[in-house]
């Protein structure tokens, strides 16, 4: 399998059925992994070679640029099931200059409002070096330890399901990652407590976050902002990364601190058989019945008060 420059990474990769946020099932796999965002030239997919990957892997997720190609949601190809499972704006920032010149880039408001919450948050932790960075292979047990501290509390490992795996497999895996300069993990700090975590891939001058959470009983103290706030500022002077990508997903968040997005697609290919058949059209169909659920209560003008409702009792 190739794409470009591009080499895909062994890991294991988790298929969510959800209906909104909710996790309904998850379905872990062993998958090569292909993330070609930003190492594509522009309007190129990457092709693909599916005779040689190995028997014991079940699945292949790529992401790669969309060039308006036309084409079915689900499909075959020989010996497997093509599914496109959504198409969306990856947010970036484009780490160039200094973090004061990125910062210039917003309106006054949002940068006082930012800078004020970052030092709220210093003033009652008691500390100014709040955020701490794991990327040596002998710091991710600690990360991993301090990570999932955050994580079963937090909103994205109650209810989404999406936080950091307790496993001591996933734990070895960010080892292994580390290793090869792969992963940087993120903690920050509320005097002596962790309150908020991030772990970001690095694929060559490329930093992606790819999972945060921040515990529920801070959030007055807004401590994923912080979190961010902290990161960035660090990325910029770090020197090795030329875009920091926020990830899937199109959040306001994302928008208003990117300095640019492409089109992407996430595209994964299954071993063709019923059970996966099964998986993909399930999820196909709950996604776009969600979609329409969306659009009337959007119409109905309570979409998001019933969103609130359900996220503050979960």
């Amino acid at each position: 399998m190739a794409a470009g420059a591009q080499v895909p990474t062994r890991r294991t990769c988790h298929f969510r059925l959800r209906l909104g946020g909710i996790c309904l099932y998850d379905h872990p796999f062993q998958a090569l992994e292909l993330e070609a965002v930003f190492d594509q030239a522009n309007g190129a997919s990457p092709p693909l070679r599916l005779d040689g990957v190995p028997p014991e892997i079940d699945g292949v997720r790529c992401t790669y640029r969309y060039n308006g190609e036309a084409g079915q949601s689900v499909a075959r190809a020989p010996g497997w099931i093509r599914y496109v499972r959504r198409r969306y704006r990856r947010f970036y920032v484009e780490v160039s200059g200094s973090f004061a010149d990125y910062l210039r880039r917003h309106n006054t408001k949002s940068r006082n409002t930012q800078g004020r919450k970052v030092r709220h948050f210093m003033r009652l932790s008691g500390r100014e070096d709040c955020l701490r960075e794991f990327k040596e292979p002998g710091e991710m047990e600690e990360f991993h330890r301090l990570a999932c501290e955050v994580s079963r509390r937090s909103y994205q490992g109650r209810v989404l399901r999406a936080g950091i795996p307790e496993t001591a497999g996933y734990r070895d895996e960010l080892v292994s990652q580390a290793r090869q300069e792969g992963v940087r993990g993120y903690i920050l700090m509320y005097g002596d407590m962790p309150a908020a975590y991030g772990l970001c891939r690095k694929r060559g001058g490329v930093l992606t976050y790819e999972k945060t959470g921040f515990d529920p009983a801070l959030a007055p103290l807004h401590p994923g902002s912080v979190l961010l706030y902290l990161l960035l500022e660090r990325t910029f002077r770090c020197g090795d990364i030329r875009i920091f990508d926020f990830g899937p997903g199109e959040f306001e968040y994302k928008a208003r601190m990117a300095t640019g997005s492409v089109p992407c697609m996430d595209v994964y290919l299954f071993r063709r058989n019923l059970s996966n058949l099964l998986l993909t059209l399930t999820d196909f169909i709950t996604s776009r019945t969600w979609g329409v659920i969306q659009r009337v209560l959007e119409l109905l003008g309570i979409r998001a008060k019933l969103r609130g409702l359900i996220y503050r009792n979960l």
